[in-house]
């Protein structure tokens, strides 16, 4: 069994933002770690949320409460409008198990009824359309993957290792929302715990 191992990355200064969202940028407002996998040690991918201020702000407080910090900040994070998450790729290879990682936390996202059935098919098959692989190029160290989520849409894009765009779609499906927040945050999910992990010293 794979286990995912956590490297804490708290408090990050955000990486470049090429949408110019505007989030991530104050004090608690970017969190992040890396993820791996602990059986075989390899690094998988290098994650990042960046918030609101509003979002950051309530993040601080529970970080100062310091109780149950990694469920209250991935409740605190679901309940925010306007966030985006940002994966780095690790490691050069296929994508195909990363994909099916977060298709199972998708499918907890169903259980925990953040989407339903349809929502869930939605998203997985987007997920799909931009993690595979472009042609006969597979992902390279240093690609990243961006969604920007907004209560009408997110916005996903994959990005080659010298920030080119290879891939851009904007989903304005109910389901996509809630799906790609249930993806990272929802109870069960291997990434959820990690963000509140991650504001510890």
């Amino acid at each position: 069994m794979m286990l995912p191992l956590l490297l804490t990355l708290a408090l990050l200064t955000p990486s470049p933002d090429p949408w110019d969202t505007g989030l991530g940028r104050s004090d608690n407002a970017c969190l992040g770690f890396l993820f791996e996998v602990t059986f075989m040690k390899i690094d998988v991918a290098e994650m990042e949320a960046w918030l609101d201020d509003d979002t950051a702000a309530a993040v601080a407080a529970a970080r100062a409460e310091g109780k149950d910090l990694e469920d209250r900040v991935a409740e605190i994070m679901l309940g925010a409008d306007n966030l985006v998450f940002r994966m780095e790729i690790a490691r050069d290879g296929d994508l195909s198990k990363l994909r099916r990682g977060m298709g199972k936390n998708l499918e907890k996202a169903v259980q925990q009824g953040l989407i339903d059935a349809e929502g869930q098919q939605k998203v997985l098959d987007g997920l799909a359309a931009l993690m595979d692989p472009l042609g006969d190029r597979k992902a390279m160290e240093g690609d990243v993957i961006l969604y920007h989520i907004t209560p009408e849409a997110v916005r996903m894009a994959y990005f080659d290792t010298e920030g080119r765009v290879l891939q851009e779609q904007t989903f304005t499906d109910p389901a996509w929302p809630a799906g790609i927040k249930g993806v990272f945050l929802t109870q069960g999910s291997k990434f959820r715990k990690k963000w509140g992990r991650s504001l510890k010293d």
